[in-house]
């Protein structure tokens, strides 16, 4: 790495304005020489905002561009493990085993042990043979908690960080059977105890006054997006699993024990949507009529037995659903999109990028900080929580990790599977607001 590349030699001033044509509103944007790609590059507008003059841009660039030059730079000298070349190798053949062993959980997996595991032990601890990496446990906690950032520069969630340290984990283990290194060198990375952190508070819940001024904005501009907004706030949905969902899963039935829970403590049920999968891409497209679908999150497989079953207790979510309902009973009786029924999607049209742009966009409109959708899903068991919902019905709900009892996601398999045979045959109705 050349001195130009350290971060005291840079000058904000010397990297290139380009003017944006007409086209793209004639504003200025920012590029500059990038250390990590080598190429010109430019700054997100999100980072920038719009400039409308050159002589703005670079007042920008002269606060804001040496930081982040600074933290490529940064990142780059992390990645100088990679001129080890026998660590390379190790990683290299573990990569390949991981795949093979399990092509699913392996993208995440690599990700976090080259992105953060290896870089730390092998270039900012600066050891490089494996057979002492257990010695530094209680450094790697610490910079993870406090320096590691993710691309976009925040604090890397605790969460996050586990997955760092069982990456490692599972790297270690393979040297181990490898015998690159020696049995009484291996030794499993600690984690931390989530339990103790406190990670979740108020900042981690959104308020109603929030709540309603983004869905206001969203339902005067992204109507798809804003039923998808009010969806996640009374069902705890993740992205994916609310824009995979087929119209034949909502039913006016929901498993008794779930149902006798919430009106237990006053909620009524109005009705339940059943999930099994989600769709296994992030971009959501039919091939031959036909979406793609993936395990949900924490299941091995797609089946009956891994399903949940989310109830309904919102007179307004079930109408705006059993609305979108009726729009893909439409085009399944015409055939729209071929003979399987999970090709017709309640939210159709939906793409996730677009999704959390839009609230993005809101939040920014309303000057907020910037929230994306997941919070949604904590503030809602949140307030479960509160109202004493039973931790074994909460847990299959939403699909925590840890498993409620094995007779309970029995009997709604059962449930589930008589649903899916009567649906889309079966016209669902809507409350009516007198009631």
């Amino acid at each position: 790495m050349g001195s130009a590349l350290k971060s005291e030699n840079i000058k904000s001033s010397s990297f290139p304005v380009r003017y944006f044509s007409k086209k793209y509103g004639g504003f200025y944007s920012l590029r500059y020489n990038s250390p990590k790609t080598g190429k010109l590059t430019h700054v997100p507008l999100k980072t920038t905002g719009r400039f409308k003059s050159s002589e703005e841009a670079m007042q920008w660039a002269e606060l804001h561009l040496k930081a982040i030059i600074h933290d490529e730079i940064k990142m780059l000298e992390r990645q100088n493990w990679r001129s080890n070349l026998t660590l390379t190798k190790h990683y290299e053949d573990y990569k390949i085993f991981r795949v093979d062993q399990n092509p699913r959980s392996a993208a995440q997996d690599l990700s976090m042990l080259s992105n953060y595991g290896v870089p730390f032990l092998a270039s900012v601890i600066g050891e490089r043979d494996p057979n002492r990496w257990w010695e530094f446990n209680e450094e790697l906690l610490e910079w993870l908690k406090n320096e590691a950032k993710t691309q976009k520069g925040k604090s890397l969630a605790v969460s996050s960080g586990n997955k760092v340290v069982n990456a490692l984990n599972h790297f270690l283990k393979w040297m181990k059977r490898k015998k690159i290194i020696e049995y009484s060198n291996y030794r499993r990375f600690e984690g931390f105890d989530q339990r103790k952190q406190k990670r979740r508070g108020s900042k981690d819940l959104l308020s109603a006054e929030v709540f309603d001024k983004i869905h206001t904005f969203l339902a005067a501009r992204y109507p798809l997006y804003a039923d998808i907004w009010l969806t996640q706030r009374g069902m705890g949905f993740r992205v994916n699993e609310v824009l995979g969902l087929p119209f034949n899963w909502l039913s006016e039935e929901c498993p008794a024990f779930i149902k006798d829970e919430f009106e237990r403590k006053g909620l009524r049920v109005f009705g339940s949507i059943y999930l099994e999968s989600q769709p296994a891409k992030p971009y959501i497209k039919r091939v031959k009529g036909v979406i793609e679908r993936a395990p949900l999150k924490w299941k091995n497989e797609i089946s009956i037995d891994n399903a949940r079953t989310v109830p309904i207790l919102s007179a307004q979510l079930w109408n705006l659903l059993v609305g979108r309902y009726e729009a893909q009973c439409e085009f399944w009786d015409k055939g729209e999109y071929g003979p399987i029924k999970q090709s017709y999607l309640l939210f159709d049209g939906a793409q996730r990028n677009l999704y959390l742009e839009a609230i993005r966009e809101a939040c920014a409109d309303l000057g907020l900080e910037s929230c994306g959708s997941h919070i949604l899903r904590h503030t809602l068991s949140t307030e479960w929580t509160a109202l004493k919902i039973s931790e074994k019905v909460s847990e299959l709900v939403f699909g925590h990790k840890a498993q409620a009892h094995s007779r309970y996601v029995h009997i709604v398999g059962q449930v589930n599977a008589e649903t899916l045979k009567m649906a889309p045959v079966k016209r669902l109705t809507k409350i009516a607001d007198s009631e």
